[in-house]
């Protein structure tokens, strides 16, 4: 197992196994985060399939941050970037795909089950990745989502790539923890030399969630353009 070496002293114990409840709203943010970032790689895609160079690649308008993310507000403002996309580029190769995401984030609003939620978005990565592969296609990953209860768990296990044990026998990790956990596995990942599954990718998304709301106060945060801080 790899050790986080991030960080220029160690702060906090790392933990190599864990799970969370997933909750609706949580879930609902993540998602309209990562279809934000999406939009980027269906642009990117889009450059690929009409062979843009720096000089013929054009858009038409400017950047512009997210300052209301109410998932209302969000997932409309999503549909506007994305049906804008097609309709800019006209690219019939991704066509389809323009019209799913936005018949996805035109429900997303409405979705109260987590569990129906995550299924859809699931089911929506798989078409998303068949357009433009940036997921593995392998179904087995330190991370799967469980049934019990009548709720939905992520859990994910750094100890062995196989299905998780679903009698969990884990540990259930506050946020702090999790994050901690999910940025394992990123490294894991990394050092793997491959592309993240479905479900890891899904943790890194939620992660990134938490600490979009609730901040990361168990270990300071070094930015990668600060020297001396890290071995690498």
């Amino acid at each position: 197992m790899i050790e986080n070496d991030r960080y220029y002293r160690r702060y906090v114990k790392d933990v190599k196994s864990g799970y969370i409840f997933l909750q609706t709203g949580l879930v609902k943010n993540a998602i309209l985060d990562s279809i934000f970032e999406i939009n980027y790689r269906l642009t990117i895609q889009i450059a690929k399939d009409k062979k843009f160079t720096d000089q013929t690649f054009f858009k038409d308008t400017p950047y512009t941050p997210v300052f209301d993310k109410t998932p209302s507000k969000y997932s409309k403002r999503l549909i506007k970037q994305i049906d804008h996309l097609q309709n800019l580029y006209k690219d019939n190769n991704i066509s389809d795909l323009v019209n799913n995401i936005s018949s996805f984030l035109k429900e997303i609003d409405g979705i109260t089950d987590v569990q129906k939620l995550t299924h859809d978005y699931l089911n929506l990565l798989k078409e998303i990745n068949y357009v433009m592969p940036f997921l593995s296609s392998n179904k087995t990953g330190y991370a799967n989502l469980i049934n019990k209860y009548d709720r939905l768990l992520l859990l994910v296990d750094l100890k062995t790539s196989q299905q998780n044990n679903s009698t969990l026998n884990y540990p259930e990790l506050d946020n702090a923890k999790f994050i901690n956990l999910a940025s394992l596995l990123d490294m894991e990942i990394r050092h793997e030399n491959r592309n993240p599954t479905l479900h890891e990718y899904l943790t890194r998304q939620i992660a990134y969630e938490m600490i979009n709301i609730r901040g990361y106060n168990e270990a300071p945060i070094v930015p990668w353009g600060n020297s001396g801080f890290r071995k690498i």
